[in-house]
Formats: structure tokens, sequence, C-alpha cells
């Protein structure tokens, strides 16, 4: 199966926004994202402001590559979105449902069932990406094409989570 280019380069540019978006969030107030790594209680203490930067990093790598359509692009975000989904998963499967999760603009929004589906979902997307694109040449049209869909999805794709983390913020109370 091949995938054509338009598309691949459409879900790549969605991915990009995505984890960009999600990397914007934590750069714009570190010491929040390592405090959101710390309630998760992964790591000794001394080491979370260390993995909030490496996480940063890593986060930082991905977007580029899928930017300039690097090869192992969408197999790297398959497997960041995996690690998330599966990190919220054992979260709530040991009760720890008050956990910000770190992954919105929204503050103080609790775990949920539903991250582990969104996460599953991107993840998806990304192994998506590893299949081989067809040679067919992508022409100007495909290119309005390509960022009316990223554009739209991703709008869709915020404004659903809002809803999620609202909600979430609802049921908290």
């Amino acid at each position: 199966m091949m995938i054509d280019p338009q598309i691949h380069i459409a879900f790549r540019l969605l991915l990009a926004i995505i984890i960009g978006a999600a990397l914007v969030h934590k750069i714009g107030d570190v010491k929040d994202f390592q405090r959101t790594l710390q309630s998760y209680k992964l790591l000794p203490n001394m080491l979370t402001a260390l993995a909030a930067y490496v996480v940063m990093l890593v986060e930082a790598l991905i977007t580029t590559a899928l930017l300039i359509g690097f090869s192992g692009a969408g197999f790297a975000a398959a497997l960041l979105f995996a690690f998330y989904g599966a990190l919220i998963g054992v979260k709530l499967a040991q009760g720890q449902i008050y956990i910000d999760c770190g992954c919105s603009w929204v503050k103080g929004a609790r775990l949920s069932v539903h991250y582990c589906y969104r996460n599953g979902v991107l993840a998806a997307l990304g192994l998506f990406l590893v299949l081989p694109v067809s040679g067919r040449a992508i022409g100007v049209i495909d290119y309005i094409n390509i960022g009316g869909f990223a554009a739209t999805a991703a709008g869709v794709y915020f404004l659903l989570d809002a809803v999620l983390h609202m909600k979430n913020l609802e049921l908290a109370r």
C-alpha cells in the first residue's frame, strides 16, 4: 500500500502542529511542566528538571523531523504518543486520576481514559506515516489542500481537546 504524498505531508504537518503546540505549552512554563512531571512520580525529584528538558528536546526534534520530512519522524511520533498514552493508562490503573496530564493549555485537568484513546489514535497516525509514499508530483493545489486540511484538522483537534479538558475539570469539582 502506497500513501499519496498529499496525504502524507498533511498528516506530517498535523502531527507537527500538535507536538509543536505541546512543546510551546511546556516552554511557556517550564517550572509548571517540571511540577507535572514530578506528580507522575517516575523519577527521583532531583532528576525531574533534567527530564523536563529532555522531553522538550525530544518533542522539538520530532516536530522538526516531521516538518522536514525525515523518514523516521512518523515512527518517532508514534512512539512518543504511545509512551504518553501508556503512562496515563498506568497512572489511571493506579487510581491516580487527579494528576494534571500536562498535555493542554487548560490547567488542572485530571487524567482520563480519553487521553489514552487520543494518544492511541495519534500513535496510529504516526505509524501510518511509515508506509511508503507514491512518487506522484505535488502541485500548487495540493499544497493549498494540505494547508487547509492541516489547519482544519488541528483546529478540530484543539477544540475537542479543550472540551475534553473542560469536562474533566467539571468532573474534578
